[in-house]
């Protein structure tokens, strides 16, 4: 049987009766189940230097700024035990941003740009993801290719 509700009612129930979804309720929705958040953050050394290295970020004259400066560090930081990026895939990024916000809460002053970070991480995830579907159940073109 076909559904009768369109497939973002699905996902949040709200949605047909206007309610606004705050931004965070999505991120947190949208997050794969298999990412896993660690838990024991003082086990981790790998998430510790990271967050070392975030508080030592210089503070920009913006928020934009910041939260730029926060996205490239995650980026390129290396992981000083093997001198690799630490943080290659989208799910590794996810997983240790998570962390961090767990870590710092909401009134540290790297909870603003540690959000947005994980909001554009999760919607490139959410992007490349729906992109490779589309590409898996057409004939192997993109649509854009289709539209020209």
């Amino acid at each position: 049987m076909i559904p009768i509700l369109p497939a973002a009612a699905q996902i949040f129930p709200s949605v047909g009766d206007g309610a606004v979804i705050p931004l965070q309720q999505r991120v947190t929705e949208q997050v794969p189940a298999r990412t896993p958040v660690r838990q024991d953050f003082n086990d981790e050394p790998l998430a510790q230097a990271f967050l070392d290295a975030l508080r030592q970020l210089p503070v920009g004259s913006s928020s934009r700024d910041y939260a730029g400066a926060v996205s490239r560090l995650l980026r390129e930081f290396v992981d000083p035990k093997s001198n690799k990026r630490a943080f290659a895939t989208l799910s590794d990024q996810t997983a240790i941003l998570q962390c961090i916000l767990a870590k710092v809460g909401l009134d540290d002053q790297l909870y603003a740009p540690l959000q947005a970070t994980l909001i554009g991480t999760s919607n490139l995830d959410f992007q490349m993801t729906k992109w490779m579907q589309d590409v898996c159940m057409s004939n192997g073109s993109p649509k854009e290719f289709e539209e020209w």
